[in-house]
């Protein structure tokens, strides 16, 4: 009945207990304590720690009300058996509020006659729906025409897509950029290639949950890293990385999905040195890339990194956001290294991504003249990210505060600490909103408060919903 070294900070506001069962979950997350693992008895814990039975019964309390451990006569105090094989990030308790939870979100999505703030996947914007549709035979027709297929996908397509990106600043070679059935795909590639099992990663503590669960499901274990409306928390990230051997740092550094923010140039230098410095491959994941409102583009980290020599930076991006969510297609940027072995992975995956998919974007993009489109449409979504703004500031309470994105088509709702995301979001399905609360994106503890998105839905329905909103937080008299 082992437990690993425990330390107590007497003079700390957190409780002794608390730390106790603080303590005993990190074992539980490094793999120091298996599942099925004996623990110490109460006496033999408060003895060898030097603090009172009440104080460990109290830890030990604490975890079993969050399912962590399981006590039976005879049998003493163990892990939980039934712990997931894959590194355990919440407890087995919020696991199965959490499933619960997006089990209710996906049934409330199909409800008619909502006011959807966010998280809604809507017909594509008017322009590029009467597009795809005109060039779609022309897309079909031309995929005939391909007979051999390298696994990085059409040679015409990647050059647009060199060219696009020669447009931020950052200029990569046609021979490294890799077509991919959306960023998930891509994600789950380079967790294939890059990571074995029990690899540590870094991901941000809030973020889209099933992109998180690609790295999971190759065996990784993953590590939060703190973020705020600035982006990622340097120190953290510093200690996580000190504490943990972290293969990789998986990131969005501009309008980081769910909150929006966006890192400082200083930052993504320092964030950089730290990848030199631990030897991290980063994977950066711009998945609104096109969608900026700077005057000028914001700088990749990929970009940046190519005047540190030593750096590994695997860029991801998609055409989701521009085009629609349906169409499936994504890139990646390989460091030149790894080309081969990207190369190889893909071809085993999929052979290649789908031809007529990457023929109907090449026509779109064509036909569309994209960059002139992505101009306006920038344009556009100013303008109903600051329409959204001005109702939030006019309906919600003084204490849920905004912070205007400079990338992306979402703006988070920072709440007080006593917020709770679930009655939130129950409360706004009786009132026919449907918005995305915290906890539907927490690695491990959410950033109190919700999603809200712009430019899918009028701004006269949006303001409806947001003004809805407002009344049911005042009700709920969150301070």
């Amino acid at each position: 009945m082992s437990i690993p070294f425990i330390h107590l900070d007497r003079a700390s506001r957190v409780s002794l207990a608390e730390q106790i069962a603080q303590q005993v979950v990190e074992s539980i997350r490094s793999g120091q304590l298996k599942a099925g693992a004996s623990l110490p008895t109460v006496r033999s814990l408060s003895r060898r720690l030097q603090v009172s039975a009440e104080t460990v019964q109290k830890a030990y309390r604490i975890l079993q009300e969050e399912d962590w451990i399981t006590s039976r006569t005879r049998h003493g105090t163990v892990v939980n058996p039934r712990l997931s094989p894959h590194v355990p990030l919440i407890s087995p308790k919020r696991e199965q509020n959490r499933f619960q939870l997006l089990a209710r979100i996906k049934e409330a999505a199909r409800l008619p006659g909502m006011f959807p703030l966010s998280g809604i996947s809507l017909p594509p914007e008017e322009e590029i729906a009467r597009i795809l549709k005109q060039v779609a035979s022309r897309a079909v027709e031309a995929s005939w025409q391909v007979e051999s297929h390298d696994p990085f996908g059409l040679s015409a397509l990647r050059s647009k897509i060199q060219g696009l990106l020669a447009g931020r600043g950052f200029w990569t070679e046609v021979e490294t950029i890799c077509m991919v059935n959306g960023s998930q795909q891509a994600i789950s590639l380079v967790a294939e290639q890059l990571l074995s099992p029990e690899s540590a990663i870094g991901v941000p503590d809030m973020g889209y949950l099933p992109v998180l669960e690609a790295f999971r499901d190759k065996g990784a274990r993953l590590v939060p890293i703190r973020h705020d409306h600035t982006g990622i928390d340097i120190a953290h990230l510093r200690a996580m990385c000190e504490a943990h051997p972290l293969r990789a740092l998986y990131v969005m550094p501009h309008g980081q999905y769910p909150t929006g923010s966006s890192w400082s140039e200083s930052k993504k230098r320092q964030v950089l040195q730290l990848a030199r410095q631990f030897q991290l491959t980063i994977i950066e994941d711009e998945y609104y890339g096109e969608l900026y409102y700077t005057p000028r583009p914001p700088l990749p980290l990929a970009c940046l990194a190519q005047e540190e020599p030593g750096i590994e930076v695997i860029y991801v991006s998609s055409f989701s956001t521009i085009l629609h969510p349906n169409v499936r297609l994504g890139y990646l940027v390989v460091p030149s290294v790894h080309i081969e072995r990207f190369r190889r992975g893909k071809y085993l995956s999929d052979t290649v991504t789908s031809v007529i998919g990457q023929q109907l974007v090449l026509q779109v993009w064509e036909e569309l003249e994209l960059a002139h489109y992505l101009e306006r449409r920038r344009g556009q979504l100013r303008q109903a990210r600051d329409e959204l703004l001005a109702s939030l500031r006019r309906w919600l309470p003084p204490a849920y505060k905004v912070v205007p994105p400079e990338m992306g088509v979402a703006v988070w709702v920072y709440a007080p600490a006593t917020f709770c995301g679930l009655t939130f979001f129950e409360r706004c399905l009786q009132e026919q909103v449907f918005v995305m609360p915290d906890q539907a994106f927490a690695v491990v503890k959410p950033v109190r408060g919700f999603q809200v998105r712009f430019g899918h839905i009028p701004h006269a329905m949006l303001e409806e919903g947001v003004k809805r909103v407002g009344r049911i937080l005042a009700g709920m008299g969150v301070k």
